[in-house]
């Protein structure tokens, strides 16, 4: 069988199995039991994402959301587990494959005053990716490039190209970030929480600029976030995580409208509504997110959830389809 052959036809990604575990190198439990310790940030998550649509990722912080767009990305490398992007496997460490594979996924970080080099222009920054590439050769030729970018994402390339970004605000920084995402002419960019650390007026027009270009340019987001409004207004499917697990995953409006996993009718009952008839859920989250070096045998989010049965403390669930496209991990849904 071809690598290529476990990537569904629409499909743009596919996780299967994905585990990342962080050594502890130093820590009293590690020293009182003489044992390797780790950080348990995933646990085995697996996903499929489709061409042209934008997928999110939800969650609280800690959840493992960040850690599995910057696997993807191939910025670090799975503990275990697969990740195909366009029918390669990407976690294989084949260098070929990782190179061609670089130039059509791309990532678009959450903090733009702090990735951006204060020492480069919005030249350098932007055309980066063009020198390590070799995309082009020649300065003029190079130039246009950025000048085109820059226009995509609504920046003046005249008024912008040679400042540098202390002299930008923050949403054109993020501007800047995604005009570099763009300028290899990608398939697939991971968004982490792209407007998060950005005021709230610049926020929805980053968010349609970003809806905007993946109409023209055919793109195709992971869309990373742990605001469950801004994947609402984002994404055509969401899935929750939870303590390093997929909690549940469906349709945007199905998760919103008729969300079945407990975590997930939590974090939807926290979400301010101005409608007074749409349904609402009792935000019943007690205590803390458990430590992810221990995590709770069983359920992971049995010690928090208001359904709790005894078969939640010492049998993991299961991710299914209840339904059509919806799949949740929880014993309430359990089949037979």
């Amino acid at each position: 069988m071809k690598e290529g052959a476990k990537l569904k036809e629409d499909s743009i990604v596919s996780v299967r199995g994905l585990k990342k575990w962080f050594p502890l190198k130093t820590g009293i439990g590690r020293l009182l039991s003489g044992k390797q310790m780790y950080v348990r940030a995933l646990d085995g998550v697996d996903f499929e994402i489709k061409k042209g649509e934008v997928f999110g990722l939800v969650g609280e912080s800690g959840c493992g959301k960040t850690t599995t767009g910057r696997l993807i990305a191939m910025l670090m490398e799975p503990t275990e587990g697969e990740i195909f992007f366009e029918g390669l496997n990407i976690a294989s460490k084949n260098k070929a494959d990782l190179k061609q594979a670089r130039k059509r996924l791309q990532i678009v970080f959450q903090d733009p005053y702090e990735y951006l080099s204060p020492r480069m222009t919005v030249y350098e920054i932007v055309s980066e990716p063009l020198t390590i590439h070799k995309v082009v050769k020649s300065r003029t030729e190079k130039e246009e490039l950025v000048a085109k970018a820059l226009q995509s994402v609504s920046l003046n390339p005249r008024e912008n190209m040679h400042k540098r970004p202390h002299e930008l605000s923050g949403g054109e920084r993020q501007r800047v970030a995604i005009a570099r995402a763009i300028i290899l002419q990608p398939t697939f960019i991971v968004a982490d929480e792209p407007v998060s650390m950005l005021d709230v007026s610049v926020r929805s027009g980053i968010m349609n600029l970003m809806l905007d270009m993946k109409d023209q340019l055919n793109l195709t987001y992971l869309f990373i976030t742990h605001d469950i409004s801004a994947g609402r207004y984002m994404c055509d499917r969401m899935a929750v995580m939870y303590l390093g697990l997929v909690v549940e995953a469906a349709s945007t409006e199905e998760i919103i409208n008729e969300p079945m996993h407990p975590y997930t009718q939590a974090l939807i009952a926290v979400v301010p509504t101005i409608d007074s008839t749409e349904k609402r859920y009792l935000a019943a989250i007690k205590g803390k997110v458990p430590d992810a070096i221990n995590p709770p045998p069983g359920c992971r989010f049995h010690p928090r959830c208001p359904h709790v049965m005894d078969v939640c403390r010492v049998d993991m669930p299961k991710l299914e389809e209840i339904k059509h496209g919806h799949f949740v991990a929880c014993h309430l849904y359990k089949k037979g």
